[in-house]
């Protein structure tokens, strides 16, 4: 029996001598393979083993004649992959026969198969996953000799198992223990879940970690994942240059790689001007090399079914950019308009004039906002002015394992310098995030009785919610909920969505000014993790407060939607500080202006 390959020639070379690594390059008339030597080579090669097993995939026989582009990603043997792909691309039945690789041949192994939706988890388990091991002789044997009862959630494969979870069902919250763990569309996926997930491969001697899915917004999810690895992306030869980092990437120059000449459309360098005729005469470059995981990046243009002029069109009739950025060019994308703050906008708020203090009482109350979390508190002091304006006098992350906190070189709790800061700037009001050190912040709000409310956010249509204010008015469920588990009659409910954006707000007005961020520098964090001195606007405050964007949930259907607002890859402790900070000189100023109880 022979097996005709039509790939890569250094592909049809090691099929040919036995060979190992291989880097892309242009497609070569192909030589005559035997099964057994495809099948000695599969072994640890994905790659060949699956053109050893004459594999139907999706009804079809597969082939990498039409799919180059991902033969470097079968044939990866790290342990860690990430994938940010357009749709449609052949990434789930890689991620798919990836697994069942490592099943036959790295047995016994625990694998655990992750969708967002139920409804995926039986769609690939009937259609996808259930032909190829039925038309795949050693799989087929292995599961039907099994001990155990194969169902659409779990299949037994010899001494190994495939577990096919929606990862928000109850499957995904008990104790089984994986040596694997893939993820598809992961942007569809809440990071939490993800990383409650990987803990079960914590005590694996495998950890393997395979992640796909298309791109949402930039620093989120995938993407996030993927600048953590090697960068891989798809350089298409044209004529910049002899070597592959000289090649052109489309996806990053389009539309301008795009040419329209009336009855033609295809693609060219705009550097250059090379036609383009096959965007998979290429191969991927790393621009990370050396990082521990390795990232691909994948996009349309490299199909060999989407034409240029389908794409073309696509471009020129969407009426969702953000959606044709994703899906199409498999970029992560943000559309202006949905993110409230830019650099601009705070750089409009400076007025170095100011300096970092505040003025004399007299001049406006003093509020303090601090947003909490295990170990670290990130805190904002501003002043309301008699004019309105409220002017930030004082930003400073408070973190125990930071030297300069430590005590005899022992770490004490962060609420010990926020009681020094209620003292020294004589805080009027301050709102403090009531979670997660529950009890701490307790204890810090019984101490400054009736100048510290605790703060709770809520899905509600008021914007505020104090505690003292409003007597009379019946209770909501989520103010009973509060008053029971929070024992502290001091709190504030706080509408997440409409909070943070009135908050925001203030900066586009220009009702906030703050001094030379520049002239502010304390110890923190750096990239590396390492304590040193840096300026803590430029490099912590100013990217927390862009860090969000506006996002519709819902109205497929029935047209009505809420908004919710999504993290740009991090989590935004002082958007969160400001916010609490906001509502305390809201609550200061003479006329109040929202909803009480």
């Amino acid at each position: 029996m022979i097996v005709w390959c039509s790939t890569h020639m250094e592909l049809n070379e090691q099929l040919a001598t036995k060979r190992t690594p291989i880097q892309a390059s242009n497609p070569v008339a192909p030589p005559e393979i035997s099964v057994e030597d495809v099948k000695a080579l599969g072994h640890d090669d994905l790659a060949l083993w699956v053109l050893g097993q004459n594999l139907l995939v999706d009804h079809r026989p597969f082939n990498f004649d039409r799919h180059r582009y991902l033969i470097d990603i079968y044939r990866c043997n790290s342990k860690e992959i990430v994938v940010m792909k357009a749709a449609q691309m052949g990434l789930t039945i890689w991620l798919l026969l990836k697994t069942l690789h490592i099943l036959l041949n790295k047995s016994p192994i625990k694998a655990g198969f992750y969708f967002p939706t139920a409804d995926s988890v039986i769609k690939l388990s009937k259609d996808r996953l259930t032909p190829i091991i039925a038309q795949n002789p050693e799989l087929s044997a292995l599961v039907e000799n099994s001990d155990f009862a194969n169902t659409l959630g779990l299949k037994q494969i010899g001494s190994s198992s495939l577990y096919l979870n929606h990862i928000g069902g109850l499957a995904t919250k008990d104790s089984t223990p994986m040596d694997l763990v893939a993820f598809d569309e992961v942007r569809l996926i809440d990071p939490s879940e993800i990383d409650q997930t990987l803990e079960r491969i914590s005590h694996s001697e495998h950890k393997y970690k395979f992640f796909v899915s298309t791109a949402g917004y930039p620093g989120t999810d995938i993407h996030a994942r993927f600048l953590r690895g090697t960068q891989r992306y798809w350089h298409t030869r044209c004529g910049c240059g002899p070597n592959p980092e000289d090649w052109v990437v489309l996806s990053d120059v389009f539309p301008n790689c795009v040419m329209d000449v009336g009855d033609d459309v295809f693609y060219a360098c705009p550097k250059c001007g090379y036609r383009i005729n096959d965007p998979q005469n290429g191969e991927y470059v790393p621009h990370n090399p050396g990082a521990d995981v390795e990232s691909f990046h994948i996009h349309q243009m490299m199909s060999h079914y989407i034409s240029a002029k389908e794409v073309w069109e696509a471009w020129n009739t969407t009426t969702n950019v953000r959606e044709f950025y994703n899906a199409k060019l498999g970029k992560p994308y943000i559309d202006e308009e949905s993110r409230p703050l830019t650099q601009d906008i705070l750089d409009s708020c400076i007025n170095p004039a100011i300096p970092w203090s505040f003025m004399k009482k007299e001049a406006g109350q003093i509020c303090m906002g601090v947003d909490q979390r295990s170990g670290e508190n990130h805190v904002i002091v501003a002043q309301r002015l008699e004019s309105g304006k409220k002017r930030i006098v004082h930003i400073e992350i408070i973190a125990s394992k930071n030297p300069t906190y430590k005590e005899g070189g022992r770490e004490v709790s962060p609420f010990k310098r926020l009681r020094t800061l209620m003292e020294e700037y004589d805080v009027d009001v301050c709102v403090c995030d009531a979670l997660p050190n529950a009890n701490e912040a307790m204890a810090f709000g019984r101490e400054f009785p009736g100048r510290v409310f605790l703060a709770y956010y809520t899905d509600s249509r008021d914007t505020i919610k104090w505690s003292d204010k409003g007597a009379g008015k019946k209770e909501s469920v989520a103010t009973r909920r509060v008053r029971r588990e929070a024992k502290f009659k001091h709190h504030v409910l706080l509408d997440r969505y409409t909070s943070i954006e009135a908050s925001m707000m203030e900066w586009t007005t220009r009702k906030v000014e703050m001094p030379d961020p520049r002239r502010l520098i304390q110890t923190a964090r750096d990239n590396g993790g390492r304590f040193v001195q840096l300026p803590i606007c430029t490099e912590y405050f100013f990217p927390h407060m862009m860090g969000v964007v506006r996002e519709k949930v819902g109205g497929t259907h029935d047209g009505i939607y809420r908004m919710r607002w999504v993290n740009l890859g991090l989590d935004p402790h002082f958007l969160h500080a400001w916010n609490y900070c906001w509502s305390a000189l809201e609550r200061v100023k003479h006329n109040f202006g929202f909803n009480f109880w």
